[in-house]
């Protein structure tokens, strides 16, 4: 699929969604993790940006170093401005086909949701990863509180519950750097940050 038919399907489906409240995409399986990827924790402090995006990239079979994709974001200590450079750098990769596209979550409405939920699963079952921006705090399904209030990178990496809850991958962590979060926690994660990358 084009990326011009699929940012044309998503609209569709969201629209469909914010105005029945439906499932989507209905077809999905009910839960899937991606095979393959590579875990690698942020090796700076700030770095959380080129630790994710890597990531992303081996579901595609690259494995570039952190520093490589600090310096090609680019990442200062400040960390990675924008969500935007993250998609940029996914798509220089000939293997990922320019397939990314940056969204934003402006007012997590339920339309942003099912949004996000569409690409999530969307994604997952045609082996993308996704990036996603996020700030604050959330709990994740287990009870286990995430906290990052000067803002994070993290990658998604499957779906369970036919997309309720994303898997993530968080590469501040070591043990436990993977779980699940709701889609509407993790909505409200992203919002009011430069967005995700689907």
């Amino acid at each position: 699929m084009s990326l011009l038919r699929r940012s044309v399907a998503a609209a569709l489906i969201s629209a469909a969604v914010a105005a029945v409240g439906l499932a989507a995409p209905a077809a999905a399986a009910t839960a899937r993790t991606l095979p393959g990827y590579s875990f690698q924790a942020q090796q700076t402090g700030y770095w959380c940006g080129p630790a994710a995006t890597r990531l992303a990239l081996t579901v595609r079979g690259y494995a570039p170093s952190q520093a490589t994709l600090a310096a090609r974001l680019p990442t200062d200590t400040a960390g990675t401005d924008s969500i935007t450079q993250v998609m940029a750098v996914l798509n220089s990769y000939a293997n990922v086909n320019n397939w990314y596209e940056h969204k934003v979550v402006n007012s997590n409405s339920a339309a942003e949701q099912n949004l996000l939920k569409y690409d999530i699963v969307f994604d997952v079952d045609r082996n993308y990863a996704l990036v996603l921006n996020v700030r604050g705090g959330r709990y994740d399904t287990a009870g286990v509180y995430h906290n990052y209030p000067g803002g994070h990178y993290l990658t998604v990496v499957g779906y369970t519950n036919s997309g309720a809850n994303a898997v993530i991958e968080d590469v501040a962590l070591g043990s436990g750097h993977r779980y699940t979060m709701t889609l509407a926690n993790l909505s409200w994660w992203i919002w009011s940050t430069s967005g995700y990358t689907a």
